[in-house]
């Protein structure tokens, strides 16, 4: 997966990270081995995920079959439901696969930006990410776009964060 343009994407793809991570946690505890993918699968993962990325076929890692993005997606949200279900992020991981099932990776999107404009479009396209998200951050809606704040309160960055230029 490449880095997202806009900040929902990358805060999704955190979360994915966290559920994998406590899941994986949560398997250990019950000693359950996991899988024992073998390297050749891997490589081939590897090389099939940088020619196809995303919408191409994928190895699935519980079971080392090769299978379509669709079928790799449910088969991640069933493995990690649980966890993202714990941790409040199931809408938000959900509604991040419905977007690259729809509208690509960040990959894709840079593709068209630079077949529509060539690198002046890939800039005006990122340029335009940042705009929205500033917009927004200037009306309050921060937390639509994947901020979140300390369980204890404030903002992340605490009182240096406010410190900064803007």
């Amino acid at each position: 997966m490449d880095i997202p343009a806009e900040a929902a994407d990358s805060v999704a793809l955190a979360a994915i990270v966290r559920g994998l991570v406590v899941t994986s946690a949560r398997l250990v505890e019950w000693a359950d081995p996991g899988p024992a993918p073998h390297g050749e699968l891997l490589r081939g993962a590897y090389w099939y995920a940088t020619r196809d990325g995303w919408p191409g076929p994928g190895a699935d890692a519980l079971s080392g079959r090769m299978l379509p993005a669709p079928e790799r997606a449910r088969r991640l949200l069933d493995h990690i439901g649980t966890a993202l279900e714990d941790l409040a992020d199931l809408d938000r991981v959900a509604a991040f696969i419905d977007r690259l099932a729809t509208q690509g990776s960040g990959a894709h999107r840079q593709r068209a930006a630079h077949r529509a404009g060539g690198l002046p479009g890939v800039v005006d396209d990122l340029a335009g990410c940042m705009l929205l998200l500033e917009r927004a951050a200037g009306a309050g809606q921060t937390r639509a776009l994947g901020a979140r704040t300390h369980p204890h309160g404030g903002q992340p960055g605490g009182a240096a964060a406010q410190d900064m230029p803007a």
